[in-house]
């Protein structure tokens, strides 16, 4: 029995005795959500337990599925995570995960995401033109010594 059904099964009593919710909460130390829950549950006659099948995280980020995917990551490391995702028919947002948790870094963000120098150019002159509207709104000289330029 999980920490949660067991506060269920000691709050089901305490609404049959006719307490208040504030007060439910208080004696078990739980949210509203669980005793508005259980109250539904008890209206509906369906038994404090919750749905089979329900509950759980990573569900999809097994050991397995962890390991095939970083195969499939070393076979073509240029393969997007769009292009993992269809392969291991899961969501993107699954992809990106499991990348994270096998600590490494998407081929995207390695290679093709440097600031050239162009565009470090440009970068620095919007820094630049930022500190200078700072500046010019009163936020003083150390706005400017913050980003460690003066303004123009």
């Amino acid at each position: 029995m999980d920490e949660n059904e067991a506060k269920r099964h000691r709050v089901s009593p305490l609404i049959d005795t006719g307490l208040c919710m504030k007060d439910v909460c208080e004696i078990v130390n739980c949210g509203k959500t669980l005793v508005a829950k259980v109250r539904q549950l008890k209206t509906a006659r369906n038994g404090l337990q919750r749905k089979p099948g329900s509950g759980g995280h990573n569900l999809k980020r097994t050991a397995n599925f962890l390991a095939d995917l970083k195969e499939k990551i070393y076979n073509n490391h240029t393969m997007s995570m769009r292009m993992l995702a269809k392969a291991s028919s899961v969501s993107r947002e699954t992809v990106r995960r499991a990348v994270t948790d096998l600590s490494l870094v998407s081929y995207r963000c390695r290679c093709r995401q440097l600031l050239t120098t162009a565009t470090r150019v440009v970068f620095s002159l919007q820094i630049r033109e930022h500190i200078y509207q700072g500046v010019r709104l009163g936020l003083g000289r150390s706005y400017a010594k913050a980003f460690d330029c003066a303004p123009t």
